[in-house]
């Protein structure tokens, strides 16, 4: 009786979760659904977050689980991996509000739920690389990371905006893209190391200028909003705190965000857009398309390297402002892979959309990692 009420305290988690968001959990929803007692619930959990990390944790480690159960040494590297996505999609997929919680509304869930979700995504990339490992040979851990970035994505494209329908092409598509990958038949990109010999590159919209309108006051808060983050991230910023680094009243906050994470996010938007801008204005015209692509990233990923308090908060911190920071997060990867298609013209080379997304998700994952590092070597 005691495991049925805790199962059923998670199932009632993950349904209003998946229905209404992490917000709408409380105590007297839970037992309410699950039909249990107060005193039961209080048993079990010390409280909702406990409830709600407990049970992310439980779900992830049965799909590591899954992946790790995959294992069979007699096979291929490229046949291991299909099979082990194919049993973290089958674990994930086929409960769309299971999925949902794990994957999208769990980010709601504070600075302790990103925290976890860091953890569980590296045990996933641990548990890949152990099933992968052949003869002694250690698989190499970028790549590790790659596949489950693109995975993790794919599978959250999915749970926001794909119809049923299209569920099985997209998975096929980044299951062979995965199979190409452990067979070496596609490249995966790789930050640059190198930084440039001059500090934070100029992104940041210091105020060098009075406000004399909405425009210049938009500025003013957005490069406030970066300067405050750069140390701790989202969690230390308010409202107050911005608008008086920015030199304006409290209340100009709201003229032009709805929200703390609005403003977050906007700059972050536009820092991202800073760092590729060779991919959204066009990249070089005298050089093959391919060239001129990896090129451009590679320019991205110096400038990542030069400043990685700002790369830090694009590619890492960005969650931190909860399912608003998720979503912003995958439309900012759309936006790059669909530059990256558009200047590399179909004659020249044919690729599904999941595998160019697959392809910059992955190197999402290289620069976040990048940038962490760094920023904990200083």
């Amino acid at each position: 009786m005691i495991a049925s009420q805790r199962a059923r305290l998670q199932r009632a988690l993950i349904e209003i979760a998946a229905r209404d968001g992490l917000g709408a959990v409380t105590v007297r929803r839970l037992i309410k659904l699950a039909g249990v007692s107060t005193a039961a619930f209080y048993t079990r959990f010390s409280g909702t977050d406990d409830c709600v990390l407990t049970t992310y944790r439980e779900i992830m480690a049965a799909a590591t689980s899954r992946i790790s159960a995959t294992r069979a040494a007699e096979i291929a590297p490229a046949d291991q991996v299909e099979l082990a996505l194919e049993a973290f999609f089958g674990h994930f997929l086929n409960d769309r509000d299971l999925a949902r919680f794990a994957l999208i509304e769990i980010y709601a869930g504070g600075p302790a739920a990103v925290t976890a979700i860091a953890a569980e995504e590296r045990k996933l990339e641990y548990a890949l690389r152990e099933i992968l490992d052949r003869r002694g040979v250690r698989f190499p851990k970028f790549v590790a990371s790659a596949i489950v970035a693109a995975v993790l994505r794919c599978a959250r494209v999915q749970l926001m905006d794909t119809s049923p329908d299209e569920v099985t092409p997209r998975t096929d598509a980044l299951i062979e893209w995965a199979r190409d990958v452990v067979d070496e038949k596609e490249e995966l990109p790789v930050p640059s190391a190198a930084s440039p010999p001059s500090g934070p590159i100029e992104m940041t919209w210091e105020p060098g200028r009075s406000a004399t309108g909405d425009r210049d006051e938009e500025d003013l808060i957005l490069a406030a909003v970066l300067r405050l983050a750069r140390p701790d991230g989202f969690y230390g910023l308010t409202s107050s705190n911005v608008c008086a680094a920015a030199g304006l009243p409290t209340a100009r906050f709201r003229r032009h965000f709805t929200n703390l994470a609005d403003g977050y996010l906007t700059a972050i938007r536009r820092t991202c857009r800073s760092f590729f801008i060779e991919l959204t204005e066009g990249g070089d015209a005298d050089a093959p398309p391919r060239a001129s692509v990896l090129s451009a990233l590679h320019r991205a990923s110096r400038r990542a390297a030069s400043d990685p308090a700002a790369a830090r908060l694009t590619f890492k911190q960005i969650v931190e402002a909860g399912v608003d920071g998720l979503t912003c997060r995958e439309t900012l990867i759309s936006e790059l892979a669909m530059a990256c298609s558009a200047m590399t013209p179909p004659a020249a080379e044919t690729r599904p959309p999941v595998r160019v997304e697959a392809w910059v998700a992955a190197l999402w994952e290289q620069l976040a990692q990048g940038a962490q590092s760094r920023s904990s070597s200083r």
